[in-house]
């Protein structure tokens, strides 16, 4: 599941109806499609709604990252683009088998209502939460704070309706969207000098722009040099420029040296909190 955000380049001059099961593509994948789950309206005079949407399609196959769903199949007079501001989720494969006995095995605790891990399963089984984190006694006794990733109704929807199923009877929580922390960097880029001698100037420009797109997938999320999906860098989890500097390495062989220019220190994120891209500017030397 996603949001999809419509927008319009200037304000409808009449109600715009967005109809439940209107469709859209990936940019690159064909076979891709997500639709809407709801029907909306851009009013008069606005120019812009979000829509809950799931793939067409089950398993992780439709768990994309953000900004890739972008190509509208059925135009709609005054509607211009559509996008997904977060990665979707909730795609997964078939159980194995270790998964499952851990289940079998956490079973006599988390079948008590009212309890932490009954809490922490019940979020557990909406396949569409990136992480999350929850505050015990947040106002006191019986009531908890629990900070979902990704920020979206949909989301929190699901987690809620999962979370009634466990819920002791004077129990109550509050649900927050994760606090999404953008992070601005500079790097400077080094590759061996066999392939900088013959590298020309749009080569470079490639490469750049391909350390680019890694480092944003490290921290928002999305396919890797061997097409495998990566989650979002972890709510909480502190921005260190030696890692990003190592999972960019790993995707490009022919790095040799990774120098941060800014942020210089690790980022220190909260556990509310959850980084993503910012402004990133790459210089291969």
């Amino acid at each position: 599941m996603t949001d999809l955000k419509f927008t319009c380049n200037d304000p409808v001059e009449k109600d715009t109806v967005i109809p439940l099961g209107f469709l859209v593509k990936h940019e690159t994948e064909a076979t891709i499609l997500f639709t809407t789950i709801e029907e909306g309206i851009i009013l008069t005079g606005e120019s812009e709604i979000t829509l809950k949407a799931q793939c067409t399609q089950t398993g992780e196959a439709g768990n994309v990252p953000p900004h890739t769903l972008t190509e509208i199949i059925k135009p709609i007079d005054g509607v211009d683009t559509v996008t997904n501001e977060y990665m979707s989720s909730g795609g997964v494969n078939r159980e194995s088998d270790d998964n499952y006995r851990q289940r079998l095995f956490e079973w006599r605790w988390v079948m008590e209502k009212g309890t932490y891990s009954a809490v922490v399963n019940a979020i557990k089984n909406v396949p569409s939460v990136n992480g999350f984190h929850i505050q015990p006694y947040w106002m006191g006794y019986g009531t908890l704070l629990i900070i979902i990733d990704p920020p979206t109704q949909a989301v929190f929807d699901l987690v809620n309706a999962e979370l009634d199923t466990v819920k002791a009877t004077d129990e109550e929580w509050t649900i927050q969207g994760v606090e999404l922390v953008p992070i601005d960097a500079s790097f400077v880029v080094n590759v061996s000098l066999d392939e900088a001698v013959a590298m020309s100037a749009p080569e470079m420009v490639n490469i750049e722009f391909a350390v680019g797109n890694y480092i944003k997938t490290y921290l928002d999320g999305g396919l890797d040099a061997r097409g495998e999906l990566r989650d979002p860098i972890p709510i909480g989890r502190d921005v260190v420029p030696f890692e990003i500097g190592r999972f960019v390495s790993e995707q490009i062989p022919s790095i040799r040296n990774f120098e941060t220019q800014y942020p210089k220190e690790p980022v220190v994120i909260e556990a509310y909190q959850r980084a993503t891209s910012g402004s990133i500017s790459v210089k291969v030397i």
